[in-house]
């Protein structure tokens, strides 16, 4: 989804964590854990659902991008010029 192999990865990963920390935090909250939590509602549940499958699919789709871009093997070198007429 970007040009830059590292910037695909690491977005991905961002966007993977997230959603992780969303299923975390959805199993605690369906189980009452804290405690002091007010029961939650099935609008905010699907809401949180939701959420988390779209950060699912985004890091799916910066990781894809990542895994299929070449690997920067050998910096391309500099160019070199030479001349085609020779001054006097």
């Amino acid at each position: 989804m970007t040009a830059r192999r590292k910037l695909s990865r690491r977005l991905g990963i961002l966007f993977a964590v997230l959603c992780v920390l969303g299923v975390v935090s959805s199993i605690l909250l369906a189980f009452g854990i804290p405690p002091d939590q007010p029961p939650v509602d099935a609008s905010a549940a699907l809401a949180s659902v939701l959420a988390e499958l779209q950060f699912g699919v985004i890091a799916f789709l910066y990781l894809n991008s990542a895994s299929r871009q070449p690997k920067p093997d050998v910096p391309p070198s500099a160019p070199t010029f030479r001349p085609t007429i020779k001054l006097p």
